[in-house]
């Protein structure tokens, strides 16, 4: 029912930003991969154009969902691209200890070390460490990540 509701809000109030991202995250979540894209980027496009009410938020979910979409079709520099891009809309809108920012930068450091860019992964992980709380599973990842890596060197 709330994937009905948001796409009904966002056919009655299409330049509603709030309503696209909801709309957008609920075609995520329900793994409509080919709409989630096409909203995703229109998004994107609408924050670049200037789009009134067209922020930070929206382009960081977006993104995210894109670098996610990116990776499951094992195109790492097309997700790379979007996560950066996500990972710039958080720190704009000073949300870095958020899920979409910690969890774009665990990819990234992901991708950095599938691509045998260890310094770089080492970089990403270690941000997640100094953004995230202790107890966030998003910390124990990047910390399971680096100790891992440190008994591969």
């Amino acid at each position: 029912q709330a994937h009905q509701l948001a796409e009904y809000l966002h056919q009655t109030y299409p330049d509603n930003p709030y309503f696209h991202r909801y709309y957008a995250r609920m075609l995520y979540a329900r793994g409509l991969y080919t709409e989630m894209e096409r909203e995703s980027k229109a998004i994107l496009v609408r924050i670049d154009s200037g789009m009134i009410g067209y922020e930070a938020t929206s382009g960081r979910y977006a993104a995210f969902f894109l670098g996610q979409l990116g990776e499951s079709r094992r195109q790492p520099e097309e997700a790379k691209k979007y996560y950066q891009i996500a990972v710039r809309y958080a720190e704009q809108s000073d949300a870095t200890d958020s899920g979409y920012y910690l969890y774009s930068l665990i990819a990234l450091g992901e991708i950095a070390q599938k691509q045998g860019n260890k310094a770089e992964a080492r970089k990403y992980f270690n941000e997640v460490k100094s953004k995230a709380a202790r107890k966030d599973e998003a910390f124990k990842d990047a910390k399971r990540r680096l100790k891992n890596m440190e008994k591969g060197d």
